[in-house]
């Protein structure tokens, strides 16, 4: 009698105290970002090489976001994006284009720390000032959107 009434009342306290999990899509997973100012992105990677991905609904696969600048779409409107894992951390370089700083160009840099889903952003703004940026990331499914 004793053990029949503990067996319910561990499976309900291990379903409790669950940690979020990544969702995974064969080799892809996906993370969200909402910074304080209501701003979110969406980032599809590759867990074993951090390189960033776009899904296609209609062919229902995962195509690299290098694959616009390899068609010839790239040009000064447009960014640059380079990304890599290391250490369980996923860092986006960003080069914008389309900024009219002195350098003619922006960079971000963005740091999501997979184990604490925060996101660190950093660039120089325009006139030349460092800016951070924190935001807290969750996983969601790469082929659907936010969990």
């Amino acid at each position: 009698m004793f053990k029949s009434l503990l067996l319910p009342f561990f499976i309900i306290l291990l379903a409790g105290c669950q940690e979020e999990k990544p969702n995974s899509y064969s080799a892809y997973q996906s993370i969200s970002c909402e910074y304080k100012e209501g701003f979110k992105k969406k980032y599809i990677f590759n867990k074993k090489n951090g390189y960033l991905y776009f899904y296609d609904p209609v062919s229902d696969d995962f195509f690299p976001l290098s694959k616009i600048n390899e068609d010839g779409y790239y040009g000064e409107f447009f960014n640059e994006i380079y990304s890599t894992i290391n250490k369980n951390k996923l860092k986006i370089t960003i080069l914008n284009y389309r900024s009219k700083s002195n350098n003619r160009y922006l960079k971000f840099e963005d740091v999501i720390n997979l184990d604490s889903l925060i996101l660190k952003r950093t660039y120089k703004d325009e006139k030349n000032k460092f800016v951070s940026l924190k935001a807290k990331c969750i996983w969601i499914d790469p082929r659907e959107g936010i969990k």
